[in-house]
């Protein structure tokens, strides 16, 4: 009765469900050979053997069967029995509501079962396809089991590379090899099993003694349960080697450019000295004719004073006679009228020959590396004042100054890019023509542009402009070092934009953009 109520119960939720039916143990493993069962259901105690024995020679024929027990037990251990000698779950008989669910779990379990199974298989074929390439790979490969550093694998290939046979490979840990220490052995060991890094460039020493530099690259790998670390090993000596030897061809040059870059500067000092002793000519001869004019007066003046003192002292003597008065020399009140005039234009005079002093002073000091605060407006006027003898001679200089914030930058080098700009502009003018400076503020950039009416550049010369050495000047009149040096400064040295239009025969514009950048704490403290 109770395996006619079972059966129909498991029909119910499984209509196509087959059935074999036995009560002895001779019945019960015949029926293992010819029918394959996808589940047992057993009683607890059956005529001539028990469930619990059925379920060992079930286990027996088949670890993966599932297996039910029915028992009329109420107590748990006998339930927990069953459980223990590994079926899969058990129903009372005074509960087979619970039938159900039960089936429900088993099919849920099978399912997990075999997608397990379906997993290792694919788990063995990936870990043989990987055994595979592996051995056969031409690439220098290594397992290290990053615990400990020991290598646990080495094919073919670095066993050739390292000169010592697969076997003395595997006795070796990775820092028998890497000549780093073993502290920052583990720690990149660390980094490549976190995949924080997967390229590392390390120094590797082969058998016979022999560094070499290599390229590594590793990450984490599972085998058999076991989390590895993989190295595929490529030798970049030659590479390295070829690195370094353009890192010395880089330095000569870069030595050769600095020592020329000097020459310019002080070929260009030079030129500025000149057109400063000029310019301080001009203020200082009137200051020395108009004092020597002003020396002249005072001696005339106190003169004067002294008839008049003379003249005095005779009026007074001679009133009682009716003497004519003495009258004042007319040149007295032309002298008095321009002393006043002649002592403005000396001071003005000393005020140019200061500012022209101070912006030199300003300008000059190039090499300074350290950052501030500067309004480029004011940059600019230095600039301009310092420069004003090589321009005005070429070109009139038109100044269009917007409001501008404080910029942190180097002001000296900026001014030195100012320097080469309105110096250009003014060389490219083969007749005297005009230079048009404006400043403006937009899209938090500070934007300087400088443009002229000259000759211009044609446009396949437009995109070699700030290469060092190219020049579109005469022979002995540029070195090319000028744009290229301002285009370092304005991009490199402060994260903007040095940008050229130009036509033939329409003059060129040269715009420089800077960004609004802020000191960090430490800059900010000094």
């Amino acid at each position: 009765m109770d395996a006619e109520l079972i059966q129909h119960g498991v029909k119910e939720i499984i209509p196509w469900a087959e059935f074999r039916l036995v009560e002895s143990q001779d019945e019960f493993i015949s029926a293992l050979g010819q029918f394959k069962p996808n589940l047992i259901i057993s009683d607890y105690l059956l005529p001539d053997f028990t469930g619990l024995e059925a379920l060992r020679l079930a286990l027996e024929y088949d670890p993966e069967i599932p297996f039910l027990i029915i028992t009329g037990a109420t107590n748990e251990e006998t339930a927990v029995e069953c459980i223990r000698a590994g079926a899969w779950n058990y129903i009372l008989k005074d509960n087979l509501m619970r039938l159900g669910p039960v089936l429900e779990g088993v099919a849920e379990r099978r399912r997990l079962r075999e997608a397990h199974r379906q997993d290792l298989e694919q788990l063995r074929e990936r870990e043989a396809r990987y055994r595979s390439l592996f051995r056969n790979n031409h690439a220098v490969m290594l397992i290290i089991n990053p615990d400990d550093g020991r290598i646990v694998d080495a094919n073919a290939a670095a066993a050739s590379y390292y000169g010592w046979s697969r076997e003395q490979l595997l006795a070796k840990r990775i820092t028998d090899i890497n000549t780093m220490g073993h502290e920052e052995v583990k720690r990149e060991m660390g980094r490549a099993i976190d995949e924080q890094r997967k390229v590392f460039h390390f120094r590797h020493r082969l058998a016979d003694g022999t560094i070499r530099e290599v390229e590594v690259f590793a990450g984490p790998i599972q085998i058999e349960k076991r989390r590895l670390l993989y190295s595929i090993v490529h030798d970049i000596t030659e590479r390295v080697k070829a690195q370094r030897e353009l890192v010395k061809a880089h330095e000569e040059l870069k030595a050769a450019q600095s020592f020329l870059v000097q020459q310019e500067k002080m070929a260009s000092i030079g030129v500025l000295a000149a057109g400063v002793a000029h310019e301080i000519n001009n203020p200082m001869g009137y200051i020395g004719s108009n004092l020597n004019t002003l020396q002249k007066y005072a001696t005339k003046l106190n003169d004067h004073c002294q008839r008049q003192e003379e003249r005095i002292k005779e009026l007074m003597e001679a009133d009682a006679s009716g003497a004519t008065p003495y009258r004042r020399d007319p040149g007295v009140d032309r002298i008095l009228s321009d002393l006043p005039e002649l002592v403005k234009e000396c001071l003005e005079g000393v005020e140019r020959v200061t500012q022209i002093v101070l912006s030199l002073k300003s300008f000059s000091r190039v090499d300074q590396t350290s950052r501030d605060m500067a309004d480029i407006n004011a940059c600019l006027e230095d600039t301009l004042r310092v420069v004003f003898n090589e321009l005005k001679y070429n070109a009139n200089v038109h100044k269009d100054f917007g409001e501008l914030p404080p910029l942190w930058c180097h002001p000296q080098k900026l001014n030195q890019v100012f320097a080469n700009l309105l110096v250009n502009a003014s060389q490219s003018h083969e007749k005297f023509g005009d230079i048009w400076v404006r400043t403006w503020f937009a899209d938090d950039e500070i934007h300087i542009s400088v443009r002229d009416s000259g000759s211009g550049v044609a446009s396949e010369h437009l995109e070699r402009l700030f290469e060092p050495f190219f020049t579109t000047k005469e022979v002995g009149k540029g070195t090319g070092l000028g744009l290229s040096i301002s285009y370092d400064i304005v991009t490199r040295k402060h994260g903007g934009r040095l940008e050229v239009e130009s036509e033939p025969g329409k003059g060129s514009t040269f715009t420089v953009h800077l960004p609004l950048l802020q000191p960090s704490d430490d800059e900010a403290q000094q």
